[in-house]
């Protein structure tokens, strides 16, 4: 019993202590750099919470900016924040429109310590940039950015000639074009043959292209693939069976390399010179593989050459849409021996869809 009794205080004693109530500091200075600080003390939680605390309209917001301040005021979130509660104050003569500024507006944008790592500090920059009234070209142009995002303020860059912000703008956009780039794009194509090739009537087409480029020249790969019903029955030579046979099934394959030249550039919109040479197919008659029969086919070699016009969707020169007309010379001759002639040129139009790489950072 002696024993016990002991015990039982103790248990007592701890349970007392569990339930006191936790000993607040009467110092806000003290309770806020605790919050500020109650993760790993660096610049960038440091900042996160204290956008959290602000999103709070808390009573004590002057001590919260204090104290930002003090721990990160040559933090790039702190400096942000500032511009962001002076834009009615920005204007064309202000000292924070330079260089500095446009590059911490790209690395914020598109590094992996920006918005998307930090929704409080994100959130309330676009609380700051809805809720600001500016009236110069350049605070409008900053409250895009803080309300909307990067995308939307380059946009807005990009039609706003007479800012200070546009030179900083074109200067990114001429490096970026002037580097190494890398197009994929697929299209849909219309042949139009021409001659005694005409025979074979036009028929619509899908393929792909793949361009590495540099500066305004484009050196890459074309592959486009034809199909269709010809407008009547040809006759083709068929090897198996030494006769002519009739066919009115189309089909055929042109790859190769190519070139394309933007030899005038505006905005969002380039002229190119396109050209490029490959091999050309029709087949006559397919065979299935192993099966110890000769295909019947007309192939050629191909050179061509013509015009195209490219618009970008976007002001960093990204997703695009393409039109392309080329004249294209090949010697099918026939198809076989005492086949139905097929000589002739054709033409192709064509409709691309694709996406530009630019490695040098827009």
């Amino acid at each position: 019993m002696r024993c016990v009794i002991p015990i039982v205080i103790v248990l007592l004693t701890q349970l007392n202590l569990a339930a006191a109530p936790a000993v607040t500091n009467s110092d806000p200075a003290e309770t806020i750099r605790a919050e500020l600080t109650r993760q790993i003390p660096e610049c960038e939680t440091i900042s996160e919470n204290a956008a959290r605390l602000l999103l709070q309209n808390p009573p004590h917001k002057d001590l919260i900016l204090t104290e930002w301040q003090k721990f990160c005021g040559a933090s790039k979130e702190y400096f942000l924040y500032t511009i962001a509660q002076r834009l009615p104050e920005i204007g064309p003569t202000s000292p924070e429109i330079n260089a500095s500024l446009w590059e911490t507006l790209k690395t914020w944008s598109k590094s992996k310590t920006g918005m998307r790592r930090h929704p409080q500090l994100s959130a309330l920059f676009r609380a700051n940039g809805e809720a600001a009234k500016p009236t110069s070209e350049e605070g409008k142009l900053l409250k895009i950015w803080f309300a909307t995002g990067y995308t939307p303020f380059l946009r807005a860059v990009a039609q706003a000639e007479k800012s200070r912000f546009y030179p900083f703008f074109e200067n990114d956009r001429t490096y970026a074009q002037r580097g190494l780039s890398l197009a994929l794009a697929l299209q849909g194509t219309y042949w139009i043959p021409n001659g005694n090739l005409a025979r074979l009537g036009n028929h619509p087409g899908i393929g792909m292209q793949m361009h590495m480029g540099y500066g305004n020249f484009f050196f890459g790969l074309l592959m486009d693939f034809r199909f269709g019903l010809t407008p009547a029955p040809y006759s083709f030579f068929n090897e198996n069976t030494g006769a002519l046979e009739q066919n009115s099934q189309f089909f055929g394959l042109f790859v190769g390399p190519d070139v394309k030249w933007a030899f005038l550039n505006f905005e969002q919109l380039s002229i190119l010179a396109v050209a490029g040479f490959g091999y050309d197919l029709i087949s006559h008659y397919s065979v299935p593989r192993y099966s110890r029969l000769r295909p019947a086919y007309s192939d050629s070699f191909n050179i061509n050459g013509g015009l195209a016009a490219r618009y970008y969707f976007s002001a960093d020169r990204g997703f695009y849409a393409e039109t392309e007309f080329r004249i294209h010379r090949a010697g099918f001759g026939s198809a076989g021996q005492g086949g139905d002639d097929l000589s002739g040129y054709y033409y192709t139009a064509v409709l691309t869809l694709g996406y530009k790489i630019n490695f040098n950072e827009f």
